[in-house]
């Protein structure tokens, strides 16, 4: 955990100074380790918020550096994980419980990333290829007001 926080630290300083491809290098090597946590680590409540983190960290950085498309790809990915999870863990478990309470930080960042971008608020854990660009996906029976 201490070499995530490392590059998440890493990267928000370089995010901070304007410093975009040191940021987006810093992020994509949080998300390798936040991975590999994810995998092995003996918490996982703090696995998937380094995952949840990172995914959000990189989505901000392509929302600012103009390129929505990508913001919102790892905002979806975030979700989708935390999704799988749920659909794979047991009930009662602790990667079951971690990913339900992540869960609902997820869809807010992905309602919000919806209302302030103008784009559809549904979820489809399908990939981007298959389906049209912006478009948002969200948990079948919620829809925005």
């Amino acid at each position: 955990m201490q070499r995530w926080k490392h590059l998440i630290l890493a990267g928000n300083r370089s995010f901070e100074l304007g410093h975009v491809p040191k940021a987006r290098s810093a992020y994509a090597e949080a998300l390798f380790e936040a991975e590999r946590l994810l995998a092995d680590s003996p918490d996982i409540d703090d696995a998937i918020a380094a995952y949840v983190t990172t995914r959000h960290n990189l989505a901000d950085l392509f929302d600012v550096i103009d390129e929505p498309e990508r913001a919102l790809e790892h905002l979806k990915a975030a979700h989708a994980r935390l999704l799988r999870l749920l659909a794979y863990a047991d009930g009662a478990s602790p990667c079951h419980l971690a990913a339900r309470r992540h869960c609902h930080r997820t869809r807010t960042e992905l309602l919000r990333f919806a209302l302030s971008h103008g784009v559809e608020a549904s979820f489809d854990p399908e990939p981007a290829a298959t389906r049209p660009p912006a478009t948002l996906h969200c948990f079948p029976g919620i829809a925005l007001a």
